[in-house]
This record gives C-alpha cells, structure tokens and sequence, in this order.
C-alpha cells in the first residue's frame, strides 16, 4: 500500500518551516491561492483529522483577518451589500458540508484524500 512519508516536526530544521510559511503568506496575500502550499506544510505535522481541521480553519481565519483591511479598499467587492451576502451564505454552507462530510468520513480516508487534492493542486498549478 503507497503510503506519504515526510520528516516528522520535532525533525524538520525550523528555518525550513520559516520559509515555508513566508512563501505560503507571499502566494497567498498576492494571489490568494495559498491552500495547497498550507496544506503541504501541515500534512508533514502528521496530525490526525481534527487536529489537521483545526489548525487549517485557525490559519485561514487569522490570514483572512489580516486581509480584510486590504479587501475593504478594493471599491465594489466587500463593501457591496450583495457580494457580502452571498460570500456568508456560501461560507456558512461551505462549513455544514464541510462538518457534515468531516463526521462520515475514516481518518485513513480522510488523509488519502487530502493527499489527493495537494496532488492534483499541484498539477494544476504546474500546468495552468
């Protein structure tokens, strides 16, 4: 059975953390597609599924905080009553699937799949 191996944390040198973290800060503020990088530094904390969720929902949530000042400049995105409706309900739908499909699925699953999306993430960003 193929199974994802990578140095555990306690094993990692920390400036190999640093600046994975800076390059997933840069392509995320710059644009905005920072998942993938995220999620290939967390996977190696080898953390199990709740863990994993917690700390992608603690991540996401402090980076787009400090991205909002920068969305309320941009004119007719966030301070536009509608597009900030839709962006809530589809947040607040996003995480009862999200929650709903996190409750059924077995960690093994769980990790292949995460594995999977990073993987195919990563195709895509390789070719556009």
């Amino acid at each position: 059975m193929w199974k994802f191996s990578s140095p555990k944390l306690e094993e990692m040198p920390s400036w190999i953390i640093k600046i994975w973290s800076g390059v997933w800060g840069s392509v995320s503020g710059l644009v905005g597609a920072g998942g993938p990088i995220l999620v290939s530094l967390v996977s190696t904390f080898h953390l199990q599924k709740n863990a994993l969720v917690a700390t992608m929902q603690a991540l996401f949530f402090f980076s787009t905080l400090v991205k909002i000042p920068g969305y309320l400049t941009i004119e007719n995105s966030i301070t536009d009553i509608r597009f900030l409706f839709v962006m809530v309900v589809i947040g607040i739908v996003g995480t009862r699937i999200g929650k709903w499909l996190h409750d059924r699925v077995p960690e093994q699953l769980f990790q292949k799949v995460v594995l999977g999306l990073l993987a195919l993430s990563a195709m895509k960003m390789l070719w556009p």
